[in-house]
């Protein structure tokens, strides 16, 4: 989509678990290109009151682990997604610039346009990235 100054976009899934993990990918496509392997697994807990704030808890960690640890991610597999609460385990490998290229710079995710939404169709969420 596109949203001035920062990068928004809208994701669509069959259920909530689909659409973090989903929300995961779409971050980690727009932060490193080249083939991440699964070399490494971390556990991920985020508590949040509402599911818009899980969302963004959630996408902050892994960011974090970009940012701060160098971890380019591949697998994010929920392990407890209910009100309040994510437990997950993600894998990945280091950033390697001779076989990975960083993409986007993005420094933060936005509570900015935010919406989690659930209907008889599927989830859906927009997300708006600082760059």
């Amino acid at each position: 989509m596109d949203h001035t100054a920062d990068l928004a976009v809208r994701l669509r899934a069959g259920n909530l678990e689909e659409l973090f993990v989903e929300a995961a990918r779409a971050l980690f496509d727009l932060l490193v290109e080249g083939k991440v392997e699964a070399r490494w697994e971390r556990p991920v807990e985020v508590e949040a009151p509402d599911r818009e704030e899980l969302l963004v808890g959630w996408l902050r960690e892994l960011l974090g682990l970009w940012t701060v640890e160098g971890m380019a991610l591949r697998e994010f597999e929920l392990v407890e997604l209910r009100e309040g609460r994510l437990r997950a385990r993600v894998r990945g490998e280091p950033f390697d610039p001779s076989r990975h290229r960083p993409r986007t710079e993005i420094k933060a995710i936005t509570y900015h346009g935010l919406r989690v939404e659930g209907g008889p169709e599927g989830w859906s969420a927009t997300l708006v990235f600082d760059v």
